[in-house]
């Protein structure tokens, strides 16, 4: 059996991949393991995507005309979290758009200083994609 993949790179904002997930453009394949990054790990990544630090990209795929999250889920469900100024470790994916949808705001504050003022550099930092189809 021989399968032919295409690829397509690009870049994105992270308010644009933050965008996407919100309205289920992109979502997370069953096979994707859940949030489980400490808030220090993810602190930690925030600190260094805001200081220009290279950031691995990330790996999407199509299939039945749906984009998934082949490699990058903890990434972007940090700077959601982050865009969110909430946090809360080994939450499910699914928990995160479900408590968003309906405005829920039962996840704890992040303990390190998240302000509005701050979060200018989500529209600008890119973030680099392949997506494989």
């Amino acid at each position: 059996m021989e399968y032919q993949f295409s690829t397509i790179m690009g870049s994105l904002s992270v308010d644009s991949f933050i965008d996407n997930i919100e309205n289920e453009k992109i979502k997370r394949p069953g096979f994707q393991r859940e949030y489980v990054w400490s808030e220090s790990g993810a602190e930690k990544f925030i600190r260094n995507i805001k200081s220009n630090y290279f950031i691995q990209q990330i790996i999407l795929f199509v299939y039945d005309d749906k984009i998934y999250i082949l490699d990058g889920q903890q990434r972007l469900t940090s700077l959601y979290l982050y865009k969110k100024g909430k946090f809360k470790s080994e939450i499910n994916w699914d928990e995160i758009i479900k408590l968003e949808r309906e405005n829920e705001t039962n996840l704890p504050e992040w303990s390190f200083a998240v302000n509005d003022a701050d979060k200018g550099w989500l529209k600008e930092r890119e973030l680099s994609y392949v997506l494989l189809q």
